[in-house]
């Protein structure tokens, strides 16, 4: 018998015989054996209130947001541009020349005067001119004043690692993705200047020392009563520390600035060496304001950094001219170092990238 529409099947009793176009339903003993059927699920109601998230799924959601946060903050921000930082072999082959050209200047000159002491005499009394005779804070301060000889080329290439960090990320197209994963664009520019300062800072202070331990032990014959381990090495080694940290912060700046590796690098060359030297010729014609400029220049205040105050030597005038103090030298790259950051940040944010 047919079924008819909206009647349910009728299950087919042992031995009846199925009519054609009505489906087989197992019998009463089959579903007692097998256990009823399963039903489908349920189609969920449109407007019916969501189901909280399982304790574990809610877990897990926190900890993705705490992941994507730490990217996007600023710690995470400075720990990507660490980890690009020593990613490249710019990186690694500029700090190997710094401490060897730091260090091997510093080398040289001693190698130097101990040559001219020694044709001289033992006891360096060829060398009046140069050396003065004096107690043993006096040795100390020339014998690091010649340790630091190597610390200007040392600028030069952390200068030159300071724009290159930044300038061939312009130049490879991939500071794109750095802009667009930090939409503020201002923690990329202050995580980058400050990973170059860090390694900078360090290496200043291991290349000043290193230069300081191998210039005490060749002029010792010269200056017996120096003490190379003493409160000056250590004042001058921070000061080196603090000077090269500056000038990697400034050239990062200069960088993002010019967005070209030769134009900042030629820029940080022109500041360092050009321009002090100009400078110093216009202000052998009495001219002011030259020598004032001259003063303020990084590389005028990393020499004050790098140097322990000495008296004039005996018969000779006092200079005019007073030296910058080493306060005055931090203050001064402090205000390099705030003043290009203004403007690197201010270009970074108008400009497209």
């Amino acid at each position: 018998m047919t079924p008819q529409p909206g009647q349910p099947d009728q299950p087919v009793q042992p031995g009846q015989p199925v009519q054609p176009g009505q489906p087989a339903q197992p019998s009463a003993e089959w579903q007692v054996l097998s256990g009823p059927a399963p039903q489908p699920a349920a189609a969920p109601v449109s407007g019916a209130a969501p189901q909280p998230p399982t304790r574990r799924a809610a877990a897990a959601a926190a900890r993705r947001d705490r992941l994507g946060s730490a990217r996007l903050g600023f710690g995470g921000v400075l720990r990507s541009e660490w980890i690009k930082l020593w990613s490249v072999r710019s990186t690694w082959w500029t700090l190997s020349v710094l401490i060897v050209v730091g260090v091997g200047l510093a080398l040289l000159v001693g190698l130097a005067i101990a040559s001219v002491a020694g044709q001289a005499g033992a006891d360096g009394s060829g060398v009046t001119g140069l050396f003065e005779s004096g107690d043993a804070d006096a040795q100390t301060a020339q014998m690091l004043q010649l340790a630091a000889s190597g610390i200007g080329a040392a600028a030069l290439v952390a200068s030159v690692l300071g724009v290159l960090n930044i300038t061939t990320e312009f130049s490879g197209g991939s500071i794109t993705t750095s802009m667009l994963a930090v939409p503020r664009r201002w923690p990329v520019l202050l995580a980058k200047a400050l990973a170059v300062g860090i390694v900078l800072a360090v290496l200043g202070f291991v290349t000043m020392l290193l230069s300081a331990v191998v210039v005490s032990l060749l002029l010792h014959g010269v200056l017996p009563d120096q003490q190379p381990f003493s409160s000056q090495m250590l004042l001058v080694s921070l000061g080196a520390a603090a000077y090269l940290a500056a000038l990697g912060i400034i050239s990062v700046h200069i960088g993002a600035v010019v967005r070209s590796p030769a134009a900042g690098i030629a820029i940080v060359v022109g500041l360092l060496m050009i321009v002090p030297t100009v400078l110093s010729i216009v202000s052998g014609f009495d001219i002011d304001w030259a020598l004032t400029v001259n003063d303020w220049l990084p590389s005028q205040a990393g020499t004050a950094l790098t140097t322990i105050p000495m008296d004039a030597p005996a018969g000779m005038p006092a200079p005019e001219h007073a030296a910058m103090t080493a306060w005055q030298g931090g203050i001064s790259l402090a205000v390099w170092s705030v003043v290009s950051g203004a403007v690197a940040w201010l270009l970074t944010l108008r400009r497209d990238v």
